[in-house]
């Protein structure tokens, strides 16, 4: 099966150079190019957002009651699961 190219954008970025000396060095030390160390960066930066969403979301749920807590022998029991 063939594979299908993904789409790219190109970003752009300025910068101090006492910035890009620092990010160039960073990127040097794990062995990647400036690009792949700022878009991994990046990457990371948006998966912690993700994750603060989450967690803000089940702390909106716990407030307004949402949250149903189940001990485990409740949940084996409402599941009739043999254990």
């Amino acid at each position: 099966m063939a594979q299908t190219a993904l789409k790219t954008k190109t970003l752009n970025i300025r910068t101090t150079e006492e910035h890009y000396n620092a990010v160039q060095n960073l990127a040097r030390f794990e062995g990647k190019s400036v690009s792949d160390f700022v878009l991994d960066a990046v990457i990371e930066k948006i998966e912690d957002w993700e994750d603060l969403q989450a967690i803000r979301e089940y702390e909106e749920s716990v407030s307004d009651g949402s949250v149903k807590y189940c001990t485990l022998d409740e949940i084996i029991e409402g599941h009739n699961l043999d254990v």
